[in-house]
């Protein structure tokens, strides 16, 4: 390489560098404002379990991971320049390709599978979050939990009915009379309750029942306490519910402090499917006023791992360029060493059985040619300088003038005694045409041609002719 070669090489390297350097500070001016836009976006003051449109957080995502990506290629590429230039692979400008050329097929489909990823969960987030979806559950919850709260009005109503009936039969019979058993079972059973039972309380404040109905053997005495009969004295009614029962509490029109208590029985399963729905509203409720955050989370986590698997795929691709260059670096270094003159230059063979071992084996063997085939050349040198020196040797000795010619009369070989006769003793005269150092000698050679070699007998010596 010359110097203007050298130079303008200088130029061009000086002028990419550059290039590069400005497309990686707009790069990260774009980064950077894409961030700021997002981030004022998503920090927008918003209703509680308000979602962010689905193409508007896709296209936030593509407008920070596209950027990323493009800022991390850049660097790759600097960095595969820089190891290119460190093992004397050149400019590095193939290093850098190869590094392009993976990472973007690797950020491709990574952008791709991000978007539809991030499109498909808003989707879902949407639909689970919206006010179908909400009014679908709390209408869910909401019907059971409706019908429980009817049986329970129901089972107020009927014992506060009932207590009147109760009244007026005992008007009529006295509680001991078995038709007011009869006509309180009766009750019980036509109003579609379960059990009953007609309590008193003594001045002691203990409860005691005075006639009951109960078919499940149960201590209904033990059902209402004295607290819950002062929460009575401001009230008509009071519901007494358990696991198993909605039952009722009232006044009953029969002497001093004695009261009435009906209760319906029902499935348990029935009480515990209503607190599991409540709970499942409630949670659901929580996540509804964390959609939002989930939202931003899961796109947050999108864009984190789809610049990760890039990073890895860069690395990569890092990786594969250099097991892909240096090959060539080698044989580079290789061929600089021949064109020195060193024709024992070799590269290193690999033993992967692809393109590139047959490259380095095909190297090594035009090497090796190259190298017998330069000591041959060598030695044939050798062996025709040492026949010149013997003839030279042999020349020198005569006494005659010799002088040896080619076919367009120029001198090859002239021995000391030639030189003299021709007056040129001081001076190189092989190569030199026979008409500078003798016209004479050139004009009777121009008389000969077309004729054999001979010799002629000069006063002091003689001459060879062709």
């Amino acid at each position: 390489m010359n110097k203007n070669d050298f130079s303008s090489w200088l130029a061009r390297n000086r002028a990419t560098g550059r290039v590069s350097r400005f497309a990686t500070l707009g790069v990260a001016a774009v980064l950077i404002t894409t961030v700021a836009f997002s981030t004022w976006v998503l920090t927008r003051s918003a209703q509680p379990g308000s979602l962010l449109s689905p193409p508007l957080i896709a296209l936030l995502l593509v407008a920070n991971l596209i950027p990323a990506i493009a800022l991390m290629v850049l660097y790759s590429r600097r960095v595969a320049r820089q190891r290119a230039k460190r093992e004397g692979l050149g400019s590095g400008k193939l290093h850098a390709r190869l590094v392009t050329l993976f990472s973007v097929l690797a950020a491709v489909p990574t952008v791709l599978v991000a978007i539809f990823a991030s499109l498909l969960f808003q989707s879902g987030m949407e639909f689970w979050f919206s006010d179908r979806a909400r009014n679908m559950l709390e209408n869910t919850v909401a019907i059971p939990q409706a019908a429980y709260s009817a049986e329970e009005e129901r089972v107020a109503n009927e014992t506060t009915v009932m207590s009147s009936d109760v009244a007026e039969y005992l008007r009529l019979v006295t509680i001991e009379d078995p038709r007011f058993q009869e006509g309180f079972a009766r009750q019980v059973l036509n109003r579609y309750l379960s059990e009953a039972v007609i309590l008193n309380v003594s001045d002691k404040g203990l409860v005691q029942s005075i006639a009951l109905v109960d078919p499940y053997a149960r201590n209904l005495e033990s059902v209402v306490t004295a607290d819950q009969i002062r929460k009575l004295q401001n009230q008509r009614v009071i519901n007494l519910n358990s696991s198993d029962r909605i039952g009722a509490l009232t006044r009953l029109d029969y002497g001093p402090n004695t009261y009435l208590y009906a209760a319906r029985v029902f499935d348990p399963e029935f009480q515990k499917q209503i607190d599991r729905g409540t709970q499942v509203l409630k949670d659901y409720q929580s996540l509804l006023s964390r959609s939002r955050n989930n939202q931003l989370r899961f796109n947050g986590a999108l864009l984190v791992v789809a610049l990760v698997i890039v990073g890895f795929a860069i690395a990569a691709a890092l990786k594969l360029a250099d097991r892909l260059v240096r090959p060539m670096g080698q044989l580079v270094a290789a061929a600089g060493r021949i064109e020195e003159g060193d024709f024992s230059a070799r590269v290193p063979v690999t033993k992967t059985e692809d393109e590139i071992q047959t490259l380095a084996s095909a190297f090594n063997r035009m090497t090796g040619r190259l190298d017998e085939q330069t000591s041959a050349l060598m030695s044939a040198n050798a062996q025709l300088e040492t026949r010149r020196a013997f003839t030279e040797a042999v020349l020198s000795s005569v006494t005659s003038g010799v002088v040896a010619l080619d076919a367009r009369n120029r001198i090859l070989l002239i021995n000391r005694s030639a030189e003299s006769l021709l007056q040129h003793e001081d001076e190189a005269l092989e190569g030199v045409s026979l008409q500078d150092v003798s016209p004479e000698l050139d004009e009777f050679m121009a008389g000969s041609k077309g004729k054999p070699t001979f010799s002629s007998s000069l006063s002091q010596g003689s001459a060879l002719w062709r």
